[in-house]
């Protein structure tokens, strides 16, 4: 019995040296990554957030940080990816909402990039598009209601007129 008390306790000693190390290890990726974002190394600092997330998806800076420089890089359906994550794990924080509308925003605008020369967009397109103007003008407007002082409110506040214009102008476009 003293045996099987002593298996469990090592055991339970070991999990939690395991969660100690991943939690410095995440935050030293974490540093890392911020360092690469101030020298503009984009990719560097992505990669280091990636082996951040690998270690603990449950961080919410890991997924903010990792969207929003996904953003910063164009590869904005990553980015739509963590920060769906990083809401989900802080939705209180208004930045969250503010960059997912961002990616949205950011997808929404390369669909309608890539028919610059004037192609018509598939029924499946045009889908995406709205739906990824809805999900800016959805994370827009819970970014002024949890910032409402916030100096950038009109110019947001703008954006969202924008997109809701940009709906009906692009339904001529299917």
């Amino acid at each position: 019995m003293k045996n099987i008390f002593k298996f469990l306790f090592i055991l339970f000693l070991g999990v939690i040296c395991c969660a100690c190390v991943n939690t410095v290890a995440v935050h030293e990726l974490n540093q890392k990554a911020s360092k690469y974002l101030e020298e503009g190394n984009l990719d560097a600092a992505i990669a280091r957030l990636e082996a951040s997330v690998d270690l603990d998806a449950n961080v919410y800076e890991s997924r903010y940080n990792l969207a929003s420089a996904y953003v910063s890089a164009g590869k904005c359906e990553h980015a739509l990816e963590h920060i769906n994550v990083a809401v989900e794990l802080n939705s209180k924080e208004p930045v969250v909402h503010y960059t997912r509308g961002v990616a949205a925003q950011c997808i929404a605008d390369k669909i309608i990039k890539e028919h610059e020369d004037g192609s018509v967009l598939s029924s499946a397109e045009h889908q995406h598009y709205v739906d990824m103007i809805k999900i800016a003008n959805e994370s827009f407007d819970k970014y002024l209601s949890l910032a409402p002082g916030a100096e950038d409110f009109q110019s947001v506040l703008g954006l969202i007129k924008q997109n809701e214009t940009k709906i009906g102008q692009n339904s001529t476009m299917q």
